[in-house]
C-alpha cells in the first residue's frame, strides 16, 4: 500500500513537532519521508529543541583546517566561519560520541575513591582511595589490575591524589600524613617494575603536588611566620631522588606571602610550548580573556610605586611589589595587589569603593576610611622582621620571547578560603635542579598575575592544549564586605563553570564563559571539597556533590550528559588519545568506566575480567 504523497512542505511542518526517536521512525517509511527527515533545517531547529541551546550559538567548528568559532561579545550577534558537516551529524555527535554508557563497575577499593586518572596512552589508569591505597589498572579490550600498593605503613592517612608523567613511565602519587601540621608526602613510582624512586614531603597536603617536567616534580612547603601569616615556598624536585647522588635533586623555585590564613594549593603546570601554536578546534564556550605581558606592567613600576599608608614598596626597577596591610580594619578590596599590573586597578577600585579621588594615572593618597592602620598587626610584624626583601625575583638572562611554561594555584588573601586563581611564569632554566636558584635566599616573589574570583574555587582543569583554563566555583553575595579573614562569606549552593584563556594579549578580569548552575553543593563555605576537571577537545567534565558527574560541551556550554553514582563523585578522568571512555570515582567506593553509544555499538568499548580482580 502507497503512503498518500503529501507536498514537502507540509511534511516539513508536520515532521517539525516530532521527537528524536519519532523523526527516525517516519525516515524509514518511503523515500519522500526519508528525504524530507534528513533536511539540515529541520534537524537544526531539532537540536536547539532537544539540548536547549539558546540560537544565537553558532554551530561547532568542524573539519581540518577550520578556524575556531568566534563569538562577538556585547549582545552582537555570532559570526560562524567554517562548521561542522551538518546539524545532523552535530546531534549525532552530541548524542552518540559523548561517554555515557556505563560499561565496567569496580568494587576493589573498600573505602571511599578519592581521584582517578589515565596514562597518556590511554592503556593504563590509576586509582586511589581512603583505603590508603594506590592501584594500577591496565585498560586494552579487557581491565585488569596490575598492581597495588597500600602506603599504610609509611604513615599515610590516606592517598588522595595521582598523575602520570608526560612519556607515562612515571606515576606521581600524594597525600597525607598521620601527622596534626596538614603535612602530606609525594612519592614516584616507576610504571616498568612498581619500584619506589623518591618520596618527597610536601605541606600543606592539599597542594597535591604537580609534575613539572619529564623528570621533576613541584612540592610545597609551609613556614608560619606568626598569626595569621606565613610563606609558602615551591620546590623543584627530581623524581629519581633514591638512585641519584645526594646533588642537584632538590632546588626552591619560588616564595610567596600568604596572609590571613591562606596557603598555597592546588597545583597546575601549563605548558604551551610543545603542545602547537593554536589553539585547539574544540571551542572555549565564548571568547576569552588574556593577559598582558608581566615586562610591560614592570615598565610601568615608576608610575605605580609609592608608599601606601606604612606599606613599603621595593625600588621601582627591581619591579616593586607592596608589603600586605594590617589584617585589622579589612576592606573589600585586595590591598596587596601581587604584581605592578595589578598595583593601579586594585587602588583605583578601592578608591573608588570608598568614594575616594584618583589621578590620571590611578595614583591617589589613601586615608584611614580604606584601611584603619592602628595597632601593627602579625602580618606587620613577621614582615619587619623580614626586613625590606620584598622584590621580584631574579629573572634568566633570556629573551622575554623564550617560550615558558605556567604555574597555576589556588590561594586566599581577603579570607583563607581559596578565591584567587595565582600564574606565576616558570622559565625552561628553571624547571629542573641543576644550576644555582634563581631567587636570592631570604627574597620573595610577586605573582606574575592574579585573577580574583569573589568565590571559592571548588575545582580546575586546563585543555589539552594547555591554552584554556576551566574552573568551577562557588560565588559570594554582592558586594561582600570582610571583617573577619577566618570567618568566610557565604557561598551559594549554585555551582558555576568558568574559563580562561592563558595565550591572548589584552588582560581582562571577565571570564571567558559563566554557566550559571552548572551543579549544586551542600558543603558549608570552609568545607568546600576540591574536583579536579576533566577537559578533552569537546567537553569538560567534573565530579560534584550530587551524586553525579556532569560533563558540558565545550563550544555550546551545555550539559549533555549526567553519570550517576550512589554517592558524591569525587573525581573524573578523560583520555585524549581514547576520547569515547571516562573514569569516574566515587564515594560509594566504586570505580565506573563509561563508554560512548557508537563504541558500544561497535563492540570496541572494554570489558572486566572478574577472574583477573579477585
Amino acid at each position: 500500500m502507497e503512503c498518500p504523497r503529501l507536498p514537502d512542505p507540509v511534511l516539513l511542518e508536520l515532521f517539525s513537532a516530532l521527537g528524536v526517536r519519532d523523526l527516525l521512525t517516519a525516515g524509514a517509511v518511503c523515500r519522500q519521508w526519508c528525504q524530507v527527515s534528513n533536511d539540515d533545517f529541520l534537524w537544526r531547529d531539532l537540536f536547539y529543541r532537544h539540548f536547549g541551546i539558546p540560537r544565537s550559538v553558532t554551530r561547532r567548528p568542524g573539519g581540518a583546517g577550520l578556524e575556531s568559532c568566534r563569538k562577538v561579545v556585547a549582545g552582537t550577534k555570532a559570526k560562524r566561519v567554517g562548521g561542522a558537516e551538518s546539524w545532523q551529524a552535530e546531534f549525532r555527535r552530541l548524542h552518540e560520541a559523548v561517554p555515557c554508557v556505563e560499561v565496567v563497575q569496580l568494587h576493589v577499593h573498600v573505602d571511599e575513591v578519592l581521584h582517578v586518572t589515565f596514562s597518556g596512552d590511554g592503556r593504563h589508569f590509576a586509582s586511589c582511595a581512603k583505603d590508603c591505597t594506590i592501584k594500577i589498572w591496565a585498560l586494552g579490550t579487557a581491565v585488569t589490575l596490575r598492581h597495588s600498593v597500600c602506603l599504610r605503613p609509611h604513615g599515610w592517612q590516606y592517598v588522595r591524589y595521582c598523575q602520570f608523567n608526560e612519556d607515562d613511565s612515571l606515576l606521581m602519587v600524594s597525600g597525607p600524613l598521620c601527622t596534626p601540621h596538614d603535612a602530606g608526602e609525594i612519592i614516584v613510582l616507576s610504571m616498568a617494575d612498581f619500584t619506589l624512586l623518591s618520596r618527597i614531603r610536601n605541606k600543606p597536603a592539599a597542594s597535591l603536588g604537580a609534575w613539572l617536567g619529564q623528570r621533576h616534580l613541584l612540592s610545597v612547603s609551609h613556614h608560619p611566620l606568626g598569626g595569621f601569616t606565613s610563606i609558602s615556598e615551591l620546590w623543584v624536585n627530581s623524581a629519581f631522588q633514591d638512585l641519584e647522588p645526594q646533588t642537584d635533586v632538590v632546588r626552591k623555585l619560588f616564595r610567596f606571602l600568604n596572609i590571613n590564613g591562606s596557603v598555597v594549593r592546588s597545583l597546575l603546570v601549563a605548558d604551551t610550548t610543545g603542545r602547537g601554536g593554536h589553539r585547539d578546534q574544540g571551542a572555549v564556550l565564548g571568547e576569552a580573556p588574556s593577559r598582558n605581558d608581566a615586562n610591560e606592567a614592570e615598565a610601568k613600576a615608576s608610575a605605580l610605586c609609592k608608599t601606601f599608608g606604612d606599606i613599603v614598596c621595593s625600588s621601582p626597577e627591581h619591579g616593586a611589589e607592596e608589603q600586605p596591610q594590617s589584617n585589622k580594619g579589612f576592606c573589600s578590596c585586595d590591598a596587596q595587589p601581587t604584581s605592578t599590573l595589578g598595583m593601579a586597578g586594585n587602588v583605583s577600585k578601592c578608591a573608588t569603593e570608598h568614594g575616594q579621588e584618583t589621578d590620571g594615572n590611578g595614583e591617589q593618597v589613601i586615608g584611614e576610611a580604606c584601611c584603619t592602620l592602628g595597632t601593627r598587626a602579625e602580618t606587620q610584624a613577621a614582615l619587619h622582621l623580614l626586613g625590606n626583601k620584598l622584590v621580584s625575583p631574579l629573572r634568566p638572562e633570556t629573551d622575554t620571547d623564550v617560550p615558558c611554561k605556567w604555574l597555576i594555584f589556588t590561594r586566599g588573601r581577603r579570607t583563607h578560603t581559596a578565591h584567587q586563581i595565582g600564574l606565576k611564569r616558570v622559565w625552561p632554566a628553571q624547571t629542573t635542579c641543576e644550576g644555582p636558584a634563581w631567587e636570592a635566599e631570604g627574597l620573595l616573589d610577586p605573582v606574575d598575575y592574579v585573577i580574583d574570583l569573589d568565590a571559592n574555587v571548588v575545582g580546575m582543569g586546563l585543555s589539552p592544549d594547555h591554552r584554556v583554563l576551566y574552573m568551577t566555583c562557588r560565588s559570594w553575595p554582592p558586594g561582600t564586605l570582610i571583617s573577619d579573614p577566618m570567618n568566610p562569606p557565604p557561598v551559594a549552593r549554585e555551582v558555576e563553570l568558568r574559563a580562561f584563556a592563558l595565550d591572548t594579549e589584552i588582560f581582562e578580569e571577565a571570564p571567558v564563559c559563566v554557566v550559571p548552575r552548572a551543579q549544586l553543593a551542600f558543603s558549608p563555605g570552609d568545607e568546600t571539597s576540591f574536583f579536579q576537571l576533566a577537559v578533552t577537545h569537546d567537553l569538560v567534565a567534573s565530579g560534584s556533590e550530587e551524586r553525579f558527574a556532569t560533563l558540558w560541551d565545550r563550544h555550546y556550554g551545555v550539559a549533555v550528559a549526567h553519570l550517576h553514582h550512589g554517592d558524591r563523585v569525587h573525581a573524573v578522568a578523560t583520555c585524549t588519545s581514547r576520547p569515547h571512555l571516562l573514569l569516574s570515582a566515587s564515594a560509594d567506593n566504586t570505580l565506573r568506566l563509561w563508554s560512548s553509544r557508537s563504541a558500544m555499538r561497535q563492540g570496541t568499548a572494554p570489558r572486566v575480567l572478574s577472574e583477573q580482580l579477585l
